[in-house]
């Protein structure tokens, strides 16, 4: 098997995934239709990026499924077909992993770049779960660490899982966002699509550990407290409850930072 590079732009350089629920839709497109295949992505303004490992004759058939479904959940401005390019060796991958991770940085997307959906950071960090996305980056860059990403991001350090006890200190309101973050949910969490009811049941699970009472969840979920309650108990994969705690230390850990201090990662040679 080889490893290639899908590039989508958009026509006349718009945003296709203008919004928070275009560009979660965009990130289930791509590991759906990529699934196993797929090595790492990324999306920010006008462009998305993915690479994959297959045999030619399916990258080609790929670049095709992708560019419907991508199509299907951007926005008025459409997506152009895919340029394919090989990706020739291991320090090729390497020089993609850091453009991919520098790209909110270099279009000019708003807030801390570290906490930009579309980056392929919170996938290598664990701070996002999608089930069907089975991350391989690793195995194909022999001695790859997260703490590259990290510094190109520009975080200090690797963030650390959020607690219970600092979980309560948040409240439900951000445990709810992030949770969605996490599962790459709809922003609103009363909806019954499969990344939102685990949106929902992870940060329940993750509130009634922090001893938050059910009428926070009935309140951020719009649901009766009984209905809270099950929530809470419902059943939860533990993967899900560990991408939102990584998510909210992510969160946590950009916090920290001021977002000048990853601009001046673009000129720092990675860790």
């Amino acid at each position: 098997m080889r490893t290639f590079h899908l590039a989508f732009a958009s026509y006349g350089r718009h945003h296709p995934f203008p919004g928070q629920g275009e560009l979660r839709a965009a990130i289930h497109a791509i590991t759906r239709v990529a699934r196993s295949q797929l090595v790492i992505f990324g999306i920010a303004a006008e462009q998305a990026h993915v690479v994959v490992r297959c045999e030619r004759p399916r990258a080609g058939l790929l670049a095709r499924a992708l560019l419907k479904s991508l199509r299907a959940v951007a926005g008025p401005a459409g997506l152009e077909p895919a340029r394919l390019q090989p990706v020739a060796d291991a320090d090729h991958l390497l020089w993609l992993h850091d453009y991919l991770v520098q790209l909110p940085l270099r279009t000019g997307v708003s807030g801390h770049p570290a906490l930009w959906e579309g980056s392929p950071l919170p996938d290598l960090l664990g701070a996002r779960w999608v089930p069907s996305y089975q991350q391989q980056l690793v195995a194909l860059l022999p001695g790859y660490q997260p703490a590259r990403a990290c510094k190109l991001a520009g975080l200090a350090s690797l963030p650390s899982p959020v607690g219970p006890a600092r979980a309560r200190l948040l409240g439900i309101g951000q445990i709810g966002a992030a949770a969605a973050a996490a599962m790459a949910a709809a922003p609103d969490l009363q909806g019954r699509t499969t990344p939102q009811v685990l949106a929902r049941r992870a940060a329940a699970r993750l509130a009634s550990r922090a001893g938050l009472p059910p009428s926070e969840l009935s309140w951020a979920f719009g649901q009766t407290r009984r209905t809270a309650y099950r929530l809470a108990t419902a059943p939860v994969p533990a993967a899900a409850i560990e991408a939102l705690q990584l998510r909210l230390g992510l969160e946590q850990a950009a916090a920290a930072l001021p977002t000048g201090l990853a601009l001046a990662q673009l000129s720092a040679s990675p860790a």
